[in-house]
């Protein structure tokens, strides 16, 4: 599993050719960054569809505006990630997400919990 950490540059890379793949799985490549250390890596406002987050360390990661359709989170550190506007339609999960993301602006922030998220199923 790899743990290294990716330079801003090489995760921008990594999202275009994402993006193209989404667009036409024959251009591009999907995004797979399966176990990485992404720790404050900056997603805002990207597709992240069918992308391969996990086992990856995303604390406070922001994925403000990104949109994560049936992206794998599963087992992905997610300690403070910022999630404001972010579309995570069937994007999967492991169960234990107390404290797992904040929403609202930087200085107003609200921690999800494994109880409200179990209740607004």
């Amino acid at each position: 599993m790899e743990t290294k950490n990716m330079t801003n540059e090489e995760l921008k890379k990594a999202l275009k050719l994402h993006a193209l793949w989404v667009a036409s799985p024959y251009c591009g490549e999907k995004l797979e960054l399966s176990g990485r250390s992404l720790v404050a890596c900056d997603f805002s406002g990207a597709d992240l569809s069918f992308a391969d987050l996990s086992n990856a360390d995303l604390r406070d990661a922001n994925f403000s505006n990104a949109f994560l359709y049936n992206t794998n989170l599963t087992g992905a550190r997610l300690n403070r990630a910022y999630m404001q506007g972010a579309s995570m339609f069937e994007a999967k999960f492991t169960t234990e997400l107390d404290g797992a993301f904040n929403v609202g602006s930087p200085d107003q922030q609200y921690s999800w919990t494994q109880e409200w998220f179990s209740k607004s199923k």
